[in-house]
């Protein structure tokens, strides 16, 4: 039996990207669009991760959890959604924040705007609010639920 050479005696043989360069080529293009968009995600999470770890984040999610007018609205467990936007710039023990938080509890999903500044190593809130769908006007989470104005029975 004889067996059939890959090329014919006296013809060069081809190199491995000559042979390769069909299929290398798109696994070479492939393979940076996906490094781009893992580095895209880690930027993200990392950006992501410093914001839910602020104590800002921590301070207006805890006041929105607490208070009876979002929980009603939205639900409860009240829990953060993903990728809150905004920026937090410190500068030792004083900085500024401004913040949108999407929160989400089992009847809707809603989201905290937040100003804040932080002086002395303590936050202040300028601004906490609460905005959901259908909500005319965004709910005060600095001023408490005022009381209910019916007439008393006497």
């Amino acid at each position: 039996m004889s067996t059939v050479p890959n090329s014919a005696p006296g013809t060069p043989q081809s190199s491995w990207s000559e042979r390769t360069w069909k299929w290398a080529l798109p696994v070479g293009c492939l393979g940076l669009i996906i490094l781009i968009v893992l580095f895209v995600a880690a930027i993200f999470g990392i950006v992501e991760f410093s914001f839910k770890s602020s104590d800002v984040y921590q301070q207006a999610l805890s006041q929105a959890q607490a208070d009876v007018r979002v929980t009603s609205r939205i639900g409860q467990p009240l829990k953060p959604g993903f990728f809150a936007t905004g920026e937090i710039h410190l500068n030792g023990s004083s900085g500024q924040a401004k913040l949108e938080i999407p929160v989400e509890g089992s009847k809707g999903k809603g989201a905290i705007n937040l100003s804040a500044e932080k002086t002395q190593g303590r936050w202040r809130f300028l601004v906490l609010e609460f905005k959901a769908e259908g909500l005319e006007e965004p709910i005060n989470l600095l001023q408490p639920d005022p009381p209910d104005r019916q007439p008393r029975e006497q």
